[in-house]
């Protein structure tokens, strides 16, 4: 099922142009940068865009313009563990690619802790309003975010890419805000995590 709905939905990004990926990127950042969650988070951990994924170059750069301290993660190869990385210039220092993702060189990039990020943004081929993700297969980012477990997970997607349903497993982690073109929805864990009670 899970096979079936990703060839699906890689399909329908597959038949985006490079600008209509820009524009519906431009629109997400707007989205994005408008949230009182990101405007606080003083660390924040991107992606580095690959494909027709939702590109976050120019997040990347507002970021840094707008004093935030900025990672990625640093891929090697053949491991799936993703590790954050500082980065100053993604010009200049997302100079390496593995699996088709650019990636900082890991002798020279500036290890960070996965503990010191006070959002991460992550892309995803689907996504349900619960906050279920569909993500490549691989279980990086499932991984990944178990040791970040305070940083608030806020995932990028264009609207096509929200289904009513994505299957799910136990080991799959959720997200709290998705984030598309149109809108942003606030997921039951987010909503959860904020419900303070006197």
């Amino acid at each position: 099922m899970k096979a079936e709905l990703r060839r699906k939905l890689q399909a329908l990004r597959r038949e985006l142009t490079g600008e209509e990926i820009e524009r519906l990127s431009r629109r997400i950042w707007k989205n994005l940068e408008s949230l009182e969650e990101f405007r606080r988070a003083g660390t924040v951990m991107f992606y580095a865009s690959a494909g027709r994924e939702v590109r976050t170059a120019e997040m990347i750069r507002q970021a840094l313009d707008l004093g935030k301290r900025v990672l990625v993660p640093v891929l090697e190869p053949g491991s799936d563990l993703l590790r954050p990385g500082e980065i100053f210039d993604p010009e200049r220092d997302l100079n390496s690619r593995v699996l088709g993702c650019p990636t900082p060189d890991p002798a020279a990039c500036r290890p960070a802790s996965p503990a010191e990020i006070d959002l991460v943004v992550i892309p995803g081929i689907g996504f349900d309003p619960a906050g279920n993700r569909l993500g490549r297969g691989r279980g990086c980012y499932d991984i990944f975010l178990e040791q970040a477990p305070s940083a608030l997970r806020v995932a990028l997607a264009y609207e096509f890419q929200v289904r009513d349903e994505i299957p799910s497993e136990p080991h799959d982690c959720r997200m709290d805000l998705v984030v598309t073109e149109d809108r942003v929805i606030r997921c039951p864990r987010f909503i959860s995590s904020t419900d303070f009670t006197d």
